[in-house]
């Protein structure tokens, strides 16, 4: 039980007269001291809901407000729009007049929406980026999807949208905002969902981080252990065999200078023998999209120089 759903709350202040707590007595409406009943106001007003939640949803549908502040909305999500329906605050249908006249308004209202260029090129890149986020096989939180619109508005304030391709910056933003927080996510991957090469992509990621002053940390290859090993349907114990052998691979120095795809197939690779959970190389190559004669050359070396013994 909340407070709200006790008649009364105690309140952290005393009574003027003797000391005593006050109490919020909402029944009557008043503030009133609990040991000497002085009463210290009235028509007091529950500020809180006249309802109780007991799970997200009924949360959701119960709350009177908008949807919350966003970067992701050129306008931050703060104007309203003409609903499309043709009827009332009461729910019936207008009358010929009243539509012909809504019509015009709603027209108006989607004109002025975007007022410059700014808003135009905020909302083709927002929209840009939601098509992403679905269409990426990846959890994208909210969180990286408005730091990925902070660093867009960012570009736009310093005018370095100009003269450069929308999609292709607002593509760029996400794998760098992905890449900051940590979601296991490759240039492959943003590659096979969108139009642009990885070489265009690799040109654009590395203006922005020059002109916004970023610092990307290298992939931490543990990351992407779990997503791989679910496409494999192993194990938990060939997770964790793999990510045991990577950290060994990384304090001893082996995965300087190597890529990080080719590192995680080897340890994925070698953790499904010792747990007699066989995968091919074909099959772990197509996954973690490298070449099968890079898993060989990297389980060879894993093998040697971390003296593990194959069955």
């Amino acid at each position: 039980m909340t407070n709200l759903d006790k008649k009364t709350d105690e309140i952290p202040y005393y009574c003027s007269e003797c000391g005593g707590r006050i109490i919020q007595n909402y029944r009557e409406a008043e503030l009133t001291c609990s040991n000497c009943g002085l009463v210290i106001r009235t028509q007091i007003f529950l500020k809180g809901p006249e309802w109780r939640e007991f799970d997200t949803e009924q949360k959701e549908k119960r709350c009177r407000v908008g949807d919350p502040f966003t970067c992701t909305i050129h306008d931050y999500g703060l104007a309203t729009i003409i609903s499309e329906k043709n009827r009332d605050y009461l729910g019936r249908v207008l009358s010929q007049k009243y539509n012909s006249q809504i019509y015009r308004l709603r027209k108006l209202d989607k004109q002025y929406r975007y007022t410059n260029s700014s808003q135009k090129s905020m909302m083709k890149a927002f929209t840009e980026l939601e098509r992403l986020e679905s269409s990426i096989n990846l959890p994208i939180s909210r969180k990286i999807k408005e730091e990925a619109a902070i660093l867009y508005r960012k570009l736009l304030e310093k005018g370095l949208t100009k003269g450069r391709s929308i999609d292709l910056i607002i593509t760029t933003i996400l794998y760098i905002t992905c890449r900051q927080n940590g979601l296991p996510i490759t240039l492959k991957d943003i590659c096979q969902n969108s139009k642009f090469s990885e070489k265009s992509i690799n040109r654009m990621y590395r203006f922005i981080c020059k002109e916004l002053k970023l610092e990307i940390l290298p992939v931490n290859p543990i990351n992407f252990i779990s997503r791989f090993a679910s496409a494999l349907d192993v194990s938990i114990e060939v997770q964790k065999l793999a990510i045991d052998i990577i950290n060994k691979a990384i304090k001893m120095g082996i995965s300087s200078g190597r890529g990080q795809m080719g590192l995680i197939a080897g340890a994925l690779y070698i953790a499904c023998i010792l747990k007699d959970q066989h995968r091919s190389q074909k099959k772990i190559a197509s996954i973690v999209n490298v070449t099968e004669v890079t898993i060989r050359n990297r389980y060879k070396e894993l093998v040697k120089k971390l003296n593990i013994e194959l069955p």
